[in-house]
């Protein structure tokens, strides 16, 4: 099932769940609406027709027009067994009453017509009310267990669902992080042979070359280092995304980082005529590291910072203890500078500063880093204003010797 799919059908299935609590929740208030309504309109009425009459009777003569209509309304009111027979007679009472007003032993007739009426009406009313209260629970009862039913079913949707979801993802992510570690690791072959093919090309004592030939050679090497570049990181962003780091984590001098990483990156440096400056200090202090995954940090900020350095620049690579007993490197250069609002992405994958001069770099190399360092327990820092320069950084966890 394609993940568009899932996704519809969950969709749909939680638009059932609330589709199917709303129309329990309609129905139900329905049926205690109708059974109030019921109440109301069947009994309540009549008993009201017998109070205003009782009320009517008592005025005598000045009621009795209210009493005519107040029992015309009730007959046309009658619901209940006996009822009918009940207003009949009080009809018949009613009109014998009108022709003989003086006529006492009426009165008490009429009364009791009345009170048997409402009584007759009273009954029902408080069945009916009952009914409507029965309702109200089975509403309740039947709401809680269907809202249990739903809520145990869409729990499991949603404990479930995300792994359905995720899983044709991951595998995805996994297919093309293998993908890209195979091809890195096959290309490194042919750009070695390619780059060995450069240097005996370069050596005199296989033959002379002309300048435009040299040149050309030059730019092959070139292309060969930089596609090596971008192979190794390839490699060690697919080592990031599937979590298999390896590390082998150790005691380790900070001038051994420092002096493996300027050594790696002196020739470019030689090229720009840049100078390295180096300023280890605590030289007593040692970190818990993975020397050849710090090394690679060193020499990916290295990297960057003769890139965007004019020539006959500085470099300084500082290395200093903290208080919180970590042990941070800093390399600071005085290239042109990166916008603020650029700095919380540097480090993440495939970004680089828009209007760089030089494009050339994969946008991995710091997010690469910040891996690697984050996987020794470290953390990874900028700092850096437009013509000022920039500072890179990375702290690692020390030990004083």
């Amino acid at each position: 099932m394609q993940l568009k799919t899932k996704l519809t059908a969950g969709l749909i299935f939680l638009f059932l769940v609330i589709l199917a609590l709303g129309a329990v929740g309609i129905y139900s208030v329905h049926r205690l609406a109708a059974d109030s309504e019921a109440v109301l309109r069947d009994n309540q009425n009549s008993v009201l027709y017998c109070g205003t009459m009782l009320e009517s009777l008592d005025t005598r003569d000045s009621g009795f027009a209210a009493f005519e209509r107040a029992l015309v309304l009730q007959e046309h009111n009658v619901t209940e067994p006996g009822e009918g027979a009940l207003t009949s007679a009080l009809r018949a009472a009613f009109d014998s009453l009108k022709q003989h007003p003086a006529d006492s032993t009426l009165y008490p007739r009429v009364r009791q017509l009345l009170y048997g009426i409402s009584e007759v009406n009273e009954r029902p009313i408080q069945r009916k009310s009952q009914v409507a209260t029965n309702t109200a629970h089975r509403a309740i009862l039947w709401m809680s267990l269907i809202v249990a039913a739903l809520t145990l079913v869409a729990l499991l949707f949603i404990l479930n669902f995300p792994e359905a979801v995720s899983r044709p993802i991951q595998e995805q992510n996994e297919a093309k992080t293998n993908f890209i570690a195979t091809i890195s690791h096959e290309l490194k072959t042919p750009l070695s042979s390619i780059k060995m093919a450069g240097r005996l090309l370069e050596d005199e004592r296989v033959g002379a070359l002309n300048a435009e030939q040299k040149e050309l050679v030059g730019q092959v090497t070139d292309d060969a280092n930089r596609l090596l570049r971008i192979t190794g990181e390839l490699l060690h962003l697919t080592q990031a995304e599937t979590g298999r780091i390896q590390l082998q984590i150790n005691l380790v001098a900070p001038s051994l980082i420092v002096e493996t990483a300027t050594r790696a990156v002196s020739f470019q440096a030689h090229q720009k005529s840049i100078q390295i400056v180096t300023d280890v200090q605590d030289e007593d202090y040692l970190v818990y590291a993975d020397a050849e995954k710090s090394s690679w940090v060193l020499i990916n900020y290295l990297t960057n910072a003769i890139r965007y350095s004019r020539e006959d620049g500085l470099v300084t690579v500082t290395v200093q203890a903290h208080d919180q007993g970590t042990v941070g490197f800093v390399v600071r250069d005085q290239g042109p500078g990166i916008d603020a609002k650029y700095l919380p992405k540097l480090f993440d994958r495939y970004f680089r500063v828009p209007g760089n001069r030089d494009q050339t770099g994969s946008g991995l190399g710091l997010a690469i880093s910040k891996e690697f360092i984050e996987a020794q327990g470290g953390t990874v820092g900028v700092w850096s204003e437009p013509g000022y320069g920039s500072a890179f950084s990375f702290e690692l966890p020390g030990a004083k010797t």
